[in-house]
């Protein structure tokens, strides 16, 4: 599933962490002479109801990278946040369809969280998993990716295990995919991007742990 609100705040009370968003409603609270500030949203504090199995939101692509950070110390193995490549074969589970459950836009409420519904998050794992057992993968919230954006996907990039540009585009940014609001972000290959250090409130994440490849010898 996505990272949870549970699961980050572990990190966050570990490490003593806090996130991007949260040291600048610090901020905002401590300027001298300013009315009072707008709420700014926090993973704790979202804008929305919101509970320690809901996926944690209003993350930045470095939160995400720091908690990735703590939890491979924790666990002495890799955890990292998935190329574009990986998210996107994750998400189809073998498919070619529109979606991981064929083409039809119909059947998607039974599978992700948007429309209406996409308006804040929900908690993980009350919709169906794709095939490979995988949740919200269609919906909740959007999550990052480690490649820098691109505008034009994939481009010139290596037909397997491509992992984007060496450096970001003009428009600069991270890829972050699946969708949260609109029908026609939800489908498998939709591709975004997003600053690096925005914090909006349906920004999440998930992530990758890495295995050693079996031997290839008998």
């Amino acid at each position: 599933t996505e990272v949870t609100i549970g699961q980050f705040k572990k990190f966050a009370a570990a490490m003593s962490y806090q996130t991007e968003a949260e040291k600048a409603e610090i901020a905002a609270k401590s300027a001298p002479g300013q009315p009072p500030p707008k709420p700014i949203p926090t993973y704790l504090k979202p804008g929305y109801v919101v509970a320690d199995d809901s996926p944690a939101a209003a993350i930045t692509w470095d939160d995400a990278v720091a908690y990735c950070k703590w939890l491979s110390d924790q666990e002495k193995t890799t955890y990292r946040l998935p190329t574009e490549a990986e998210w996107e074969y994750a998400c189809r589970a073998g498919t070619t369809t529109r979606y991981s459950f064929g083409d039809d836009a119909a059947l998607l409420p039974q599978y992700g969280w948007q429309g209406q519904s996409g308006r804040q998050s929900h908690a993980v794992g009350t919709k169906l998993p794709n095939g490979f057992g995988l949740f919200d993968m269609h919906g909740n919230v959007r999550e990052w990716c480690g490649d820098f954006y691109d505008e034009n996907g994939y481009g010139a990039a290596p037909r397997i295990d491509p992992t984007g540009p060496a450096a970001p585009s003009a428009k600069g940014g991270r890829v972050m995919r699946g969708g949260h609001i609109f029908e026609f972000w939800c489908h498998s290959a939709y591709h975004s991007g997003d600053t690096a250090t925005n914090r909006r409130n349906f920004n999440g994440f998930r992530i990758v742990r890495e295995l050693a490849a079996p031997s290839t010898t008998a």
